[in-house]
């Protein structure tokens, strides 16, 4: 994926939460689906920040890279497990 696909589907997934109430919180240990879902929003709001227009050097590139894949996993899976989205 591409910086730029990155923060399309992090903004869809916002949009998506955003119409059913949902908003960003972080829950670093989510105990309800609510809570879960509410920080999967406040993820997609981090990711587009760690992973800057400008990135110096192939190894800072592919690190920051990582890391927003796996967000990025983990938001999916969130969304996954809660019946919102499908893989």
């Amino acid at each position: 994926m591409t910086k730029y696909q990155i923060k399309k589907v992090c903004a869809e997934y916002v949009d998506i939460l955003s119409r059913q109430g949902r908003s960003p919180a972080r829950h670093n240990k989510a105990s309800s689906r609510e809570e879960r879902l509410d920080h999967a929003m406040w993820m997609c709001g981090e990711i587009p920040s760690m992973f800057p227009d400008t990135v110096t050097g192939t190894e800072e590139f592919h690190s920051k890279k990582e890391k927003v894949m796996r967000w990025l996993g983990v938001v999916q899976g969130t969304l996954f497990a809660a019946g919102v989205r499908t893989i």
